[in-house]
This record gives C-alpha cells, sequence and structure tokens, in this order.
C-alpha cells in the first residue's frame, strides 16, 4: 500500500537522517512516473539542517504532518472504500490542489481497494459534483465535502 506521494521537488527520507541515529531508510520508494531522485550526502544534510532553526522548523512541521497522515492509515483501512477514496483524493490534493495529476488507478493504489470499486467510486463522487475527471487528472471541486466523507469515520454516504 502506498503510504506517502512524494511531487516533484519535495524532500523525502529526512527522519531517518535528522539527527543522524539511522543510516539506512526503513521504507522503499517506488516510483510511479520518470523520475529523478537526488540524494543528499550525510555531511551536507547534516550541517544544512542543523545549522538553520527556521530551515529545522519547517522539517519538523513536515515531518508532523507526514506522521499525522500515517496514524489515520490504520484506522482508514477499517473503513468502507467511499471513506478511503475520499480520503486518498484529499490527502493528494493537500499535495497538489485541486487539479491532481494522478489516473484513477493511482487512487484505488492510495486507497488500498480494487481499481473497479474505485471506479465506482469515482464515478458517484462525479455524480455528487464532488471532483470531475479529465484525461490523466482529476479535479477536486468540494474539498469539505470530501473531508467530510472520510473524517466521519466513512458515516457520511
Amino acid at each position: 500500500q502506498e503510504l506517502q506521494h512524494i511531487v516533484p521537488g519535495e524532500i523525502f527520507g529526512t527522519l531517518a537522517r535528522m539527527f543522524g541515529h539511522v543510516h539506512e531508510y526503513p521504507c522503499t520508494a517506488e516510483a510511479t512516473v520518470e523520475s529523478v531522485a537526488l540524494r543528499i550526502p550525510d555531511e551536507i544534510f547534516q550541517s544544512t539542517f542543523s545549522g538553520d532553526v527556521r530551515l529545522m522548523t519547517l522539517l519538523c512541521g513536515l515531518l508532523a504532518d507526514r506522521l499525522a497522515k500515517m496514524i489515520q492509515l490504520p484506522r482508514l483501512s477499517m473503513e468502507p472504500p467511499r471513506a478511503r477514496v475520499a480520503f486518498a483524493i484529499s490527502r493528494l490534493a493537500s499535495v497538489y490542489g485541486n487539479a491532481i495529476p494522478v489516473k484513477e488507478r493511482e487512487i484505488a493504489d492510495l486507497a488500498g481497494v480494487a481499481p473497479e470499486t474505485a471506479y465506482r467510486t469515482l464515478h458517484d463522487f462525479r455524480e455528487a459534483k464532488l471532483i470531475s475527471a479529465e484525461p490523466h487528472h482529476v479535479v477536486v471541486l468540494d474539498t469539505d465535502k470530501l473531508g467530510e466523507l472520510w473524517r466521519e469515520n466513512g458515516r457520511a454516504g
């Protein structure tokens, strides 16, 4: 299951390296599109981040946000597919904005549901005017309603 969707220019793998305690990142990263990943050498990473309080504060905020999202995942796995798909779209919208450059299949993967289930749910969301689907991307039309669908433990809808 996909735990995090990284966008171009976003830093990842920082928690394990922040304080120099772990030399190997405990997760696997897999590109879903053609990508280039750059590795910052440990000594440069440490000297840059440890010497800049503002940068360290921003990095801690990013890590706290990611941790909060990860904590929601186990609870969400017990929710109905509708809530899980709404959560996946909401998460992607928080990264990309309302125009999400992913295919419906990727939303299914992120939500942890079968593609057919995701397609039916996304069809329902389109009919309810929560989203619109364009070739190669989904546009969120009602962020608040989508958020309600997953925040209410799947009881909405």
